[in-house]
């Protein structure tokens, strides 16, 4: 006789959990750390820029880019798209390059043209 106990067993192993963070990538919130009237309403408002578009040259351009510490990137904030540089990426241990420090939170500044 076939134990279901087992086959449920097997289920709970599997733990599903978001991939570790390798950088800034599309549709991920972004914190405008700027003193720009738009930065700050978005920030005090709630509804956090996100990023549209990176601007990097490189082999996963067309597929998944990512943009890491010193990047321009498009983002989307508050109905209006601007452009922005990384100025703080949140990035996983396991992905981390040496000499380019990682902070707690995604944070841009945005240009101004």
């Amino acid at each position: 006789m076939h134990n279901c106990w087992s086959c449920f067993r097997h289920e709970l192993s599997r733990h599903r959990t978001r991939p570790p963070s390798t950088g800034i990538e599309r549709r991920t919130r972004l914190l405008v750390v700027d003193n720009s009237a738009l930065g700050k309403e978005a920030n005090t408002s709630g509804k956090l820029a996100y990023c549209i578009d990176v601007y990097k040259p490189g082999g996963r351009k067309k597929h998944m880019p990512h943009a890491t510490l010193g990047d321009k990137i498009l983002v989307a904030i508050r109905g209006e798209m601007k452009q922005a540089f990384v100025v703080g990426a949140k990035i996983d241990v396991n992905y981390r390059k040496h000499g380019i420090p990682s902070t707690d939170t995604n944070n841009i500044v945005l240009l101004v043209r």
